[in-house]
């Protein structure tokens, strides 16, 4: 008997045991679950990286960079050079 043969009949066996089809099904399902996290997880950082190349190029502040600014500026400090000060 080859390989493919004993996984063949272990695979019958098993699928005969009760509750392996729904096992099966939540396995399945779990797996598609991540693997779409995953691609948007991917994509998501593409895009990031996308943005972040695009505005190193062209030298410009992103829209929301004021904002971050002076969100994260201590009182007292001048914004880093190539950014808006918050006051």
């Amino acid at each position: 008997m080859d390989d493919r043969a004993d996984w063949n009949d272990l695979r019958e066996r098993r699928m005969a045991e009760p509750g392996a089809a729904e096992a099966y099904e939540a396995a399945r399902i779990a797996f598609e679950l991540g693997q779409t996290a995953r691609e948007l997880r991917e994509r998501a950082g593409r895009m990031v990286l996308r943005r972040r190349n695009a505005v190193v190029a062209n030298r410009r502040i992103p829209p929301a960079a004021p904002v971050l600014v002076s969100a994260t500026q201590a009182p007292g400090t001048t914004a880093p050079q190539g950014y808006p000060s918050a006051t």
